[in-house]
């Protein structure tokens, strides 16, 4: 999204290094602020979900989620997550094919290695979500 403001408002090269470190350096710190947040506010519930765990099983993240909450997850909800996913496989997959056409990008292409992301998450990672990758 940045690189795409960037090519429409910049008259010259794109610094893709300076995207990925800037946008690095922002959603760092924005978890540290949400991090130093919830726990002034220790009352407050909140559920963390890794990203591959709920594309690989929506069901159990989701589950989980409302048992992280505190809150009983519907006896029917596995099988209304299938029936959602199965209702939007068709559109889903053809999205997927016609946004892979404009969102093909790396880390590496804007100066940032996976070491990197995962050394600014680790803290964030070690906490909630053991054993997930940043």
């Amino acid at each position: 999204m940045f690189r795409t403001f960037a090519d429409m408002c910049d008259a010259g090269d794109v610094d893709l290094g300076a995207i990925g470190a800037e946008q690095l350096a922002f959603w760092s710190a924005a978890v540290a602020s949400a991090e130093a947040a919830l726990a002034a506010s220790p009352a407050t519930r909140v559920a963390h979900v890794a990203y591959d765990d709920l594309v690989g099983d929506p069901a159990a993240a989701l589950a989980r989620v409302y048992g992280d909450l505190g809150l009983d997850a519907p006896p029917d909800l596995a099988e209304a997550v299938a029936a959602d996913l199965a209702a939007r496989s068709p559109r889903r997959a053809a999205a997927a094919k016609r946004l892979r056409a404009y969102h093909a990008y790396s880390l590496a292409e804007y100066g940032v290695a996976e070491a990197d992301v995962d050394g600014a998450f680790a803290a964030y990672y070690a906490a909630h979500l053991p054993g997930a990758r940043a």
